[in-house]
């Protein structure tokens, strides 16, 4: 049997077939090899469609770890998985562990201490342990902030978070804008 990877990256997408493909090679250049899934929206739900169907495909991953990678985004360099991995290995394989996301100029979260405020982290900077991930697929919500819904439930349910200062994603706030029409 195939060892699981350490990181599974569920990837949504919509009408970005340019911004895909510089995520999907994001991933692919990883020192570390990982698993990703992504999924079309081939009927238009949006977003908040998006997270309301999370818990659908939670079986489809399979790694130690899981991360939300938006088709508009790619991770940082080719050596965060390894750096993420590292850390996790360091502190005992914490449930969330958060890193830092860079969009459209500004380094998030914006707050490390406390419980996660909305509009200070994104969903860049989330990285869930597989198994606490599952547990929780059900708690994003059904809206654009869907994500901050999920973080904010795993706290309030009293997970471990852990801090990495690891500059893992950047990419751009596109709230759903699809890709410039391709000439």
């Amino acid at each position: 049997m195939v060892d699981a990877p350490f990181l599974s990256i569920f990837t949504p997408t919509y009408c970005r077939p340019v911004r895909l493909a510089a995520c999907i090679e994001s991933v692919r250049q990883q020192t570390v090899p990982c698993e990703q899934v992504v999924i079309p929206d081939h009927v238009g739900v949006g977003i908040a469609g998006m997270y309301a169907r999370v818990a659908r495909y939670a079986s489809a991953l399979h790694g130690e770890y899981v991360h939300v990678l938006a088709d508009d985004d790619r991770l940082a360099s080719p050596h965060v998985v390894a750096q993420v991995r590292e850390h996790a290995r360091a502190h005992g394989n914490p449930e969330v562990i958060i890193v830092q996301a860079e969009k459209n100029g500004l380094l998030l979260p914006f707050e490390l201490q406390g419980p996660p405020v909305e509009g200070c982290i994104d969903l860049g900077c989330v990285i869930t342990r597989r198994d606490v991930w599952v547990a929780h697929a059900d708690d994003y919500g059904r809206r654009y902030e869907g994500d901050f819904d999920h973080l904010n439930a795993m706290w309030s349910a009293g997970r471990v978070f852990s801090y990495c200062p690891v500059l893992f994603e950047i990419g751009p706030a596109l709230h759903g804008a699809p890709d410039a029409p391709i000439r």
